[in-house]
């Protein structure tokens, strides 16, 4: 029953072994696609504001506040 027990464990470390640098890995690489994503939600972000203001400045300068003139219309 020990012997057995003890190869159980000793056939898990091998695995553990054999997976950590796959889970590493994994780990670094959603960390990077995590990053990767918060840049594009924040440049979105930044490029709606920038639309937003866009047409506020268009709406009030240039359309004599007809908003039937705007370029990005609300449907």
């Amino acid at each position: 029953m020990k012997e057995t027990l003890a190869s159980k464990v000793t056939s898990l470390l091998f695995f553990i072994k054999a997976i950590e640098p796959l889970l590493i890995r994994i780990k670094n690489d959603l960390s990077k696609y995590l990053m990767a994503k918060q840049r594009s939600i924040q440049a979105y972000a930044e490029m709606a504001r920038f639309t937003q203001k866009y047409e506020e400045l268009n709406l009030t300068n240039y359309s004599d506040m007809n908003p039937d003139l705007l370029i990005f219309q609300n449907p």
